[in-house]
């Protein structure tokens, strides 16, 4: 299976450009490097969270998500 990894590396991860999800969230969705400093949405770098339907928002994890160990590559 893949190897899983904690919050903080998925974090990590994803700031080096991979998109990382964790297994229990539904198919099609995960994070993502949001590097675009352009647009007004994103006056900042930020880490991103796509669902399923392609819907972007800036990610605000949960107290499990950050405690979680089990962050894979998406």
């Amino acid at each position: 299976g893949m190897m899983t990894i904690s919050y903080n590396e998925a974090i990590a991860e994803v700031k080096s450009g991979k998109n990382m999800r964790r297994p229990a969230w539904p198919s099609g969705c995960y994070i993502t490097y949001n590097s675009d400093t352009s647009d007004e949405l994103h006056p900042d770098a930020s880490i991103d969270y796509v669902d399923a339907a392609l819907s972007v928002t800036t990610f605000s994890p949960a107290d499990f998500d950050e405690m979680a160990s089990d962050w894979v590559e998406a």
